[in-house]
């Protein structure tokens, strides 16, 4: 870890990515409570997740993007856009001249960006770190993302509670902003191409194929999508705290405290043995480890087991995300990462509808206990 981090152009991605990451999880949770204050509807709340749809559309494209130009430039035109959004959000609510589809709308913007811009965040870890050394510098980049949803809500309900949402927008604005300058500042690699003079759409269709007709690819992509259930867990969880367990509110936050816990030990045991072993190996292990945990939370009848389960769903989870990604860039042929970093994007885009089944699931469960 030391070592990825004495590396000036690592750790200036790592450091965009760590100021970024707090700065969306800050937007879409301010943007979340704008949305409760103007309709009192948790379905207006929920439509936050709408960014979901072009992320899943686009992601392909955006794949394709980064196999013809530098990743770095995607990074930083994409924190470009977010930068305008999060400032076209912050002088709306500040002048009190916003309603829930300018909130809908933005989402709409930030999805399509992430859309062209996760690609290339997958794709120039391996031109930054040798390849040797990619699943610490992805577990590195987890931990980051982690400290954005830890910090995040800290500042999000201090600054709401003391000045209102727009106190949450400007800051996340300057941050985003933050991230900008230091994307700016990494080297412009550029991927070698085949068929210069071929259309988007023909390179898109031939990464496609590659992606088909590559083995380990389809496997991968496979387990992406079982990240779903997974997904499913998190709406779940506060109703089995309270109507199964009767642990109530301060269960709820035990139960969401070892998931999160569970998410950064996955990431510090990588950090320290992760390039020991088969890679393929550690998926295994780690997918078993997490569809036990997910079988002993729909068991559990104590909250100490329930705890339990879910720290190691959170552990497993980690691990494989790691494991999955990496062996996607591992993979990839140098001409073809970015597209395939671009499919690998789609499947995560879609782990947030497994949420909504897991919301189904449990009102679904609600209703028939009330019966």
């Amino acid at each position: 870890m030391i070592a990825l981090l004495s590396n000036s152009q690592f750790r200036t991605f790592w450091l965009g990515g760590t100021v970024g990451d707090i700065a969306g999880n800050m937007w879409f949770m301010a943007a979340a409570w704008v949305l409760l204050e103007l309709t009192d509807s948790a379905v207006w709340v929920g439509m936050i997740g709408i960014n979901a749809v072009p992320a899943i559309i686009l992601a392909v494209v955006g794949g394709g993007l980064a196999d013809r130009m530098a990743p770095a430039r995607l990074l930083t035109i994409g924190a470009a856009g977010y930068s305008a959004v999060f400032l076209m959000t912050a002088i709306l609510v500040q002048l009190d001249v916003h309603n829930e589809w300018h909130i809908i709308g933005l989402s709409l913007l930030i999805g399509t960006i992430w859309a062209f811009q996760s690609p290339a965040t997958k794709a120039i870890v391996a031109d930054l770190v040798d390849r040797s050394r990619l699943v610490t510098a992805n577990a590195l980049s987890e931990l980051s993302e982690f400290m954005g949803e830890i910090a995040a809500p800290l500042l999000v309900g201090f600054l709401i509670a003391s000045w209102g949402a727009a106190a949450v927008f400007w800051p996340a604005s300057v941050l985003i902003l933050i991230a900008l300058a230091l994307w700016a500042r990494l080297p412009r690699h550029e991927h070698p191409r085949t068929g210069d003079s071929d259309s988007m759409l023909r390179e898109l269709q031939r990464g496609l194929q590659y992606m088909r007709t590559t083995p380990p690819f389809t496997a991968l992509l496979v387990a992406s999508t079982a990240g779903l259930f997974g997904a499913m867990l998190i709406p779940l969880v506060p109703v089995v705290a309270r109507d199964v367990l009767d642990a109530g509110a301060s269960g709820f936050g035990v139960l969401s405290g070892a998931f999160g816990a569970g998410l950064a030990a996955g990431s510090a045991t990588l950090l320290v043995w992760g390039e020991r072993g088969r890679k393929s190996g550690w998926l295994i292990v780690s997918s078993i480890l997490a569809s036990s945990g997910i079988a002993g939370f729909a068991f559990a009848g104590h909250l100490g087991v329930a705890v339990a389960a879910v720290f190691v769903v959170g552990f497993g989870t980690a691990v494989t995300g790691n494991m999955i990604v990496t062996i996607f860039q591992i993979s990839a042929d140098d001409s073809m990462r970015g597209r395939a970093m671009g499919v690998y994007s789609v499947t995560s885009a879609m782990l947030p509808l497994g949420t909504v089944i897991g919301g189904w699931l449990g009102a679904a469960w609600v209703s028939r206990q009330r019966c």
